[in-house]
This record gives structure tokens, sequence and C-alpha cells, in this order.
């Protein structure tokens, strides 16, 4: 076994789940919600969420509870990829496709993340004057 390849996943799981964490939790804080109203597109989360999370808002928009759910799947993607290439006998062809999957989940959900966020985020009006 190369240890260069259990950092690799590894620190590749790990720092794409907290990527996807951060980012998700840094634009519900910046979304925010009137909690009189409960627009479309937003959600309550449950509780073990709120709490594993530390969130402090109680309805966010739907797209970032994917993302929180998604930042707990890159993280276990990190292991099963380990398992998948063991089992593999560490051939360099799976663990280059197991990479590139991962890294293609991740650039598939930072573009999917920029879009909802364009369209979700608050717009300043231009005044007429």
């Amino acid at each position: 076994m190369d240890f260069g390849m259990l950092f690799l996943f590894l620190g590749l799981a790990v720092l794409s789940g907290l990527s996807c964490k951060n980012s998700a939790i840094g634009m519900i804080e910046r979304l925010g919600t009137a909690s009189r109203r409960y627009p479309k597109g937003y959600i309550t989360p449950v509780k073990w969420v709120r709490k594993l999370f530390h969130l402090s808002w109680r309805i966010i928009p739907r797209y970032l509870y994917f993302e929180l759910f998604l930042s707990l799947f890159f993280l276990l993607l990190g292991p099963i990829n380990l398992i998948i290439c063991a089992a593999a006998n560490w051939e360099p062809t799976i663990v280059g496709i197991l990479l590139m999957f991962h890294i293609g989940l991740v650039i598939l959900d930072a573009v999917f993340f920029v879009v909802l966020s364009f369209l979700y985020a608050p717009r300043k009006r231009k005044s007429l004057l």
C-alpha cells in the first residue's frame, strides 16, 4: 500500500467536504430569510442537521440543504475510494478513474452552486435618479 494514495484520497475528501460545507454555510448567512414568510424553494432543516452544522437559521434554501448533505457525501467518498482501490490492488487505472470521478463531482457541484447562488442572491435595485 502506498501512503501517498492514502493522503491523496483522504485529503481530497476532507478538502472537498469542508469547502462544500463552508460555502453552503456562508451562503446561508448571506441570504437569510424573513421567518414570518416561508418562501418558495426554502426548507426547514431537521434538528440533527442544524446541530451538526451549527445552523442558527431555521429556514434555508433547498439547494443549500442539498449542499450540506453533499459535504457529508464528499467526506465519505474518500474512504470508499480507498476500499475500492485496495480491492483492485492499487491498479493505477482504477485510481485515476476514481480521482477523476471525485474531481468531476466537485466541479459539477461548483457549477451547480454558482448558478443557483446567482439565482437566489438578493439583487440591489438601481435607482432611477
